[in-house]
């Protein structure tokens, strides 16, 4: 179970490994840029709560929680 684009490596010669590896790279990083821009869609500036609120929050729902199956148990 070889991944084909390695055994094509395996059986260039060194500066056609050297192009593929580039090319790979690249493709890489195009799929990495294009990853960060969906995330940056998905952002939106003045959405964010501070710290601190966030873990009073889950404190409130997962503690409650904790009680609740305390007292069943």
């Amino acid at each position: 179970m070889n991944n084909p684009v390695d055994e094509c490596l395996t059986q260039a010669s060194r500066a056609h490994r050297c192009t593929l590896l580039n090319d790979r790279v690249e493709g890489r990083e195009a799929t990495l840029e294009a990853l960060r821009k969906e995330l940056d869609k998905g952002m939106t500036p003045g959405n964010s709560y501070p710290a601190e609120e966030v873990l009073n929050r889950l404190n409130r729902k997962y503690g409650n929680q904790k009680q609740l199956a305390f007292r069943r148990s």
